[in-house]
């Protein structure tokens, strides 16, 4: 493997431990990118069995160095993180009392699909979630815990992809009403009405099954049709929504 410019090769044949850590910091300090870092890695394992050389694999120090070198590479490929705005009390303390009434400002019953998207905007806020998170999130892997829903996604945006088999990021959503500390009118609690929202979707045979937190909805967004939502169909839910909250 040869060094940027010409100059003497990195890593020889047969290789040796101290060559493996020092191409590893070469590549950190070339600012290489994991994809890159971990393609060397795979190649090094794959020529150490067919031609019967050092294998990086079975130094634990040596592996230890690459998962570090790993995290410390990926701010450099990533954009930066952009901050959401967080949704004022007085527009939290109006999706739970629509969630809570099924009612709007004018006392009309809100259809279902919008009465569903509340409250993913209200799970979204209390677990600060991305929409993306709960799209790969199960409904049956929901969790009612005292003082918490908790929710296992299958993928999540925070979890590193060389780390994602070891570990898992959970979504908790602490059972709280704003309404009760904003100075509301009154209480308007939002939980058992998301908890009948899962039970439907955990125990209805054409939903039980899906990977994903919100359906696509009917035009009138009164009822849920058995696939994952478009984005911009969600957009047009969460519009709706939020008027009538």
């Amino acid at each position: 493997v040869p060094r940027p410019g010409g100059k003497d090769a990195i890593l020889s044949i047969p290789w040796t431990s101290d060559q493996v850590r020092d191409l590893m910091s070469e590549l950190e300090t070339l600012q290489a990118t994991p994809a890159k870092l971990e393609g060397l890695w795979g190649t090094l394992k794959y020529f150490s069995k067919i031609l019967g050389l050092m294998d990086p694999e079975e130094f634990p120090t040596l592996n230890k160095k690459k998962d570090a070198v790993v995290d410390r590479l990926v701010p450099a490929v990533t954009q930066e993180v952009q901050q959401a705005t967080l949704p004022s009390a007085d527009v939290l303390v109006s999706i739970e009392e629509a969630i809570a009434t099924g009612l709007d400002s004018n006392g009309n019953p809100i259809p279902a699909g919008c009465i569903w998207m509340l409250i993913i905007l209200r799970i979204l806020t209390g677990a600060s979630a991305r929409w993306s998170d709960l799209m790969h999130t199960s409904p049956g892997s929901f969790v009612g815990t005292p003082e918490a829903f908790e929710f296992l996604p299958w993928r999540t945006k925070t979890v590193k992809k060389a780390k994602r088999k070891h570990k898992q990021s959970i979504l908790i959503v602490p059972k709280v009403c704003f309404s009760e500390y904003c100075g509301a009118k009154r209480k308007y609690d939002w939980v058992p009405v998301a908890r009948e929202y899962f039970k439907f979707f955990r125990e209805n045979e054409a939903f039980k099954d899906m990977d994903y937190m919100f359906p696509a909805v009917t035009k009138d967004l009164k009822a849920f049709i058995p696939r994952p939502c478009s984005d911009s169909m969600a957009l047009r839910v969460i519009h709706e929504s939020l008027q009538k909250a």
